[in-house]
């Protein structure tokens, strides 16, 4: 537990009857937030807490089970809902020994939240405000190698209704506003690395059902389509659905789009693929423009797919163009 207003950090056990009656990161963490929350509260008050997790799978070395939450009352719909990341942030936060952390008040001036083992502090983060997401995580990772690292950018410092957060500049999280929420707190950042590990109670059995997954995985007959593209790979079918009008009827020129931003554009770009811990498809990508006035520029992204729809929409029609968009809006956390 974490308040922001105080300063001060508290360690409590993780409530193994309650864990296990909303088994999962989503439902105890619903379950926490319907007894912390206070009806009519305002999402941009201290008052709104914040909280981050994960699932019991989590840390273990399951095929795709790096995941983790954070769940909150959004400002963008005043709902209360989860929203999903990945990349390292939660897997370290498992092996520095916690299951979840929960974020109320406001900090007086900027800082970070800094989560190693059985160090947690709160620290001084004013040299980072104003910083984009990139730098941002960049800083972090200079400072706390190998650490896993939730940035906001300029968006969440103004407390954008749609601002969100990404991980270590492979996964978004927080649609609905999380980033304008951490803003609101003056809370930067969150940084964590753990050097334990996860009890496992029967290592043989549960090894045995990992390997069998992971070999599931394999033989998939679209496993190295997914592998080279991610769910570009998909193309036809998100294009088709985002090209319909209001009525549903009338689809847009799809080859032509295809041949400027999408699917045909995107493997001309330059590529490099990455992925989270436990991942069986490494589906992330560095994307490089190889020419044109962007030339060179590096962006990581969970998928060229977002940018080139969204390019569809705003009447960009150069696939250089869609990522330095892409990157822009990753940057300022919008």
């Amino acid at each position: 537990y974490i308040d922001l207003t105080n300063g001060l950090v508290e360690r409590r056990p993780l409530n193994l009857d309650m864990a296990v009656k909303f088994l999962g990161g989503m439902g105890l963490q619903l379950r926490r937030l319907y007894e912390l929350l206070k009806p009519g509260t305002d999402p941009f008050s201290p008052e709104n807490p914040i909280v981050i997790g994960s699932g019991p799978l989590t840390g273990t070395g399951a095929p795709g089970t790096p995941r983790f939450l954070a769940t909150l009352k959004y400002p963008e719909t005043g709902a209360i809902g989860s929203g999903a990341g990945a990349m390292r942030f939660g897997f370290m936060l498992k092996l520095a020994g916690y299951d979840h952390m929960i974020i109320t008040g406001k900090a007086s001036k900027p800082v970070y939240l800094k989560i190693v083992d059985d160090d947690i502090e709160i620290c001084d983060a004013s040299y980072l405000w104003g910083s984009d997401i990139v730098e941002t995580t960049r800083n972090l990772w200079d400072i706390h190698s190998g650490c896993g690292a939730i940035a906001i950018g300029q968006a969440g410092e103004h407390s954008g209704r749609i601002a969100q957060t990404v991980c270590d500049l492979g996964a978004s999280l927080g649609r609905g506003g999380l980033g304008g929420i951490m803003g609101s707190k003056n809370l930067k950042a969150l940084v964590a690395i753990g050097t334990g590990s996860i009890k496992i109670a029967d290592p043989k059995r549960f090894n045995k059902a990992r390997e069998s997954l992971f070999e599931r995985a394999r033989k998939y007959p679209y496993h190295g389509d997914v592998i080279r593209y991610g769910i570009m790979e998909n193309w036809p079918n998100y294009s088709a659905q985002f090209g319909y009008t209001k009525n549903r009827t009338v689809i847009p020129m799809l080859e032509l789009i295809d041949k400027e931003v999408g699917f045909e554009a995107y493997k001309k770009l330059g590529k490099k693929a990455f992925g989270c811990p436990s991942c069986f498809i490494a589906d992330k990508e560095i994307m490089e423009i190889p020419s044109g006035r962007f030339k060179g520029l590096k962006w990581f992204t969970p998928s060229y797919l977002n940018s080139a729809m969204l390019s569809t929409r705003l009447g960009i029609r150069d696939s250089g163009e869609a990522v330095k968009f892409g990157d822009a809006a990753d940057r300022y956390g919008i």
